[in-house]
């Protein structure tokens, strides 16, 4: 036979099995998923069906308004035959192997007939190509069943353990204490203080969320949510959480008192002396509350109030250190030398060691407060500064302690009693100008600063100095600053640094230098490059320059299109192995104004799963409204946290999917 016939024979020969394979494929898939949605229907005639939601912020944050609340009410409300309850395990900040560690344990808890998840958009990594192709012969390829099945079986991690770090020894005490002692608030609360100090907030508002469900009126864990919303600049859910606290009638002093405490930490001295004052009228000898007023009273710069106040709560307990402490202090500040030396002196004599060198108690304060004994710590660091009240670096270590437990106003209290010892001390400058900084107090801050970079460059120092000049409408300063900060470091992860020198020099005719960092970013790493379109879109928006912020959204989408996060595929594919395996249904839902094809594309297309498009709903949604009624925020470019009512388009289209999936 003639060997160019041959060719053409095997080749007819492969591509007739390749259609016939896909023709199989393709009846297969649509066998199963029959087969699975009549099963999975008659699994959802019982009393109720179980919802449960996995994923990252989006789904978690919004308190009452959260989409997975609002879904709840939508699905029960448009269903006539079934009862939903919709559970929420979304995490705050989680990547894609976050939520996949932790779906197991949520199984096993809530036995739930459907999972729903939103993920994937706190991943970090390397940016890879989507396919070998891009564009329209991409779209026509994923929809060819063998090249998706091959691209599963080879992307496909079979095995769907998690690795995980060893844990810290104390954190393993302090779960195993709270698992084996349901019933003891204390082992739980405990933990959540341990994820607090830890830094580890997500894991700590879940802590105390848990214990909310059981105890839903226990006033302090209530407290220490609105502690985690402060620290994370959750004002919204801090303020309703205090407002809701504040509103409320008791007959508790005490109550009053943690009221008083929580407005006195955030500079609300007028709300934190009314609370106060309510607490003395429950009980006139409250020592906290008369101490709180001291400490208004002297952060407003009222001596003859702030010295009376102190002195009645030494006249109810001779014996309060804090008091004696505080007096103490006002005296010293005062230069009131003598007055000074004696309350502290009474201090003193109040503690339980003969310790004669400050540096001592300073290292006791640390040792205690890294093994979560915080009382005992901040006594100590005050019998240090009471030992030597001229030591500048006693009142700084002071600082430090108050700065980790989010005491704002007392740290800027040392932090200027260690400037006024030390006028050019480092570890005082730098702190305080950050702490201004932090609190929005630009004017305050960019004197600090510029003091302490004078001294030392600090790269917090330099980044928090450029916002301030930006604040201030200094935007040559700022960018002088950031060209300083970024010859001293020049890393690719400092995106918002890039993203407002790129903007400088788009804005002052030097377009060529911005395009130029573009095209470096592009080539370095995708990810960080959509990261700094996406903030230059975001510069432009706030200046409302809303065709140039279009032009860089649109460039971050574009590349999102055609590249992704393996991490994102591999952990979907081990979610939706996960439920599988449990017989229970998935439905994956793809963020606002994004394309779920690419969601699709992780997938062969015939496993039981129904995707869940935001794009068309959101992109109507612009049309009509304002985008701020929409998104909070512009964290990722296009869209961003939904408000309540960016919320109840995402929780809209979910429950008619579901509600669609079980007719």
């Amino acid at each position: 036979m003639n060997p160019k016939k041959k060719v053409i024979k095997v080749v007819f020969k492969i591509v007739l099995v390749l259609i016939l394979l896909e023709v199989g494929l393709r009846i297969g898939g649509a066998a199963h998923r029959m087969y699975q949605d009549r099963h999975y229907s008659d699994d959802f005639r019982g009393d109720e069906v179980v919802v449960m939601v996995v994923g990252d912020s989006i789904p978690y944050e919004g308190g009452e308004d959260a989409w997975p609340k609002q879904l709840d009410t939508m699905l029960n409300e448009k269903s006539h035959e079934l009862e939903f309850k919709v559970v929420n395990k979304a995490i705050a900040g989680a990547t894609s192997s976050d939520v996949v560690s932790k779906l197991p344990e949520h199984l096993e808890k809530y036995e739930p007939d459907i999972v729903v998840s939103m993920m994937g958009i706190m991943d970090k990594g390397e940016y890879v190509p989507a396919g070998p192709f891009k564009g329209k012969a991409t779209s026509i390829l994923q929809k060819i069943r063998i090249y998706r099945f091959i691209t599963f079986v080879f992307s496909r991690d079979d095995d769907v353990e998690i690795s995980k770090e060893p844990m810290d020894p104390i954190e393993a005490k302090l779960i195993s204490n709270a698992e084996n002692n349901p019933d003891n608030i204390n082992y739980r609360l405990n933990l959540g203080s341990f994820y607090f100090f830890k830094k580890r907030y997500r894991e700590a508002e879940q802590v105390y969320k848990e214990v909310l469900e059981d105890y839903p009126d226990l006033s302090i864990v209530h407290e220490y949510l609105w502690g985690i919303y402060v620290v994370g600049k959750k004002h919204k859910q801090a303020d309703e959480i205090l407002d809701k606290l504040s509103s409320v009638d008791s007959d508790d002093d005490n109550n009053y008192v943690s009221i008083s405490w929580m407005h006195y930490l955030i500079r609300r001295y007028e709300e934190a002396e009314a609370f106060a004052t309510k607490a003395l009228e429950l009980n006139p000898q409250n020592e906290r509350a008369y101490l709180h007023l001291g400490l208004i009273s002297r952060n407003q710069g009222n001596f003859d109030r702030a010295e009376s106040m102190f002195q009645e709560v030494i006249i109810i307990n001779p014996e309060n250190s804090y008091a004696l402490f505080e007096l103490g202090l006002l005296y010293h500040t005062n230069n009131m030398t003598e007055e000074a030396n004696d309350m502290f002196s009474k201090m003193l004599a109040l503690a339980e060691e003969n310790i004669t060198d400050p540096d001592v108690y300073i290292t006791m304060g640390q040792d205690n407060y890294y093994n979560l004994r915080f009382k005992e710590s901040e006594l100590a660091f005050k019998r240090g500064i009471a030992l030597d009240p001229d030591n500048y670096r006693a009142y700084q270590a002071m600082a430090i302690f108050y700065f980790n437990r989010h005491q704002i106003p007392d740290q800027e209290v040392m932090l200027l009693k260690a400037l006024s010892l030390n006028p050019d001390s480092p570890g005082a400058l730098g702190p305080l100008g950050l702490l201004y900084s932090e609190e929005g107090m630009h004017d305050k801050a960019i004197p600090v600063l510029e003091r302490g970079l004078k001294h030392y460059t600090d790269m917090d120092g330099l980044k928090r100095l450029a916002m301030a000049y930006k604040q201030m409408n200094r935007s040559d300063d700022a960018y002088n600053t950031l060209v300083r900060l970024l010859e001293e470091d020049s890393s690719p992860e400092r995106i918002w640094e890039y993203s407002e020198i790129a903007y400088y020099w788009l804005t002052h005719g030097e377009e060529e230098r911005a395009q130029d960092m573009f095209d470096k970013f592009e080539d370095y790493n995708l990810g960080n490059a959509i990261k700094l379109y996406n903030s230059v879109g975001q510069r432009y928006q706030e200046k409302g320059l809303v065709e140039e912020a279009k032009r860089y959204f649109e460039r971050a989408k574009e590349i999102s299109k055609d590249f992704r996060l393996p991490a994102v595929q591999e952990n979907y594919l081990k979610l939706y192995s996960i439920v599988e395996d449990r017989e229970i249904k998935l439905f994956a839902v793809q963020y606002p104004t994004l394309d779920v094809r690419d969601l699709e594309s992780f997938f062969v297309g015939d496993e039981n799963i129904v995707f869940v498009d935001n794009n068309g709903n959101f992109e109507r949604a612009l049309a009509t409204h304002d985008y701020y009624d929409i998104f909070e925020d512009r964290n990722h470019g296009t869209w961003g946290h939904g408000t309540a009512l960016g919320n109840s388009i995402i929780a809209e289209a979910v429950a008619d999917t579901i509600l669609a999936a079980q007719d």
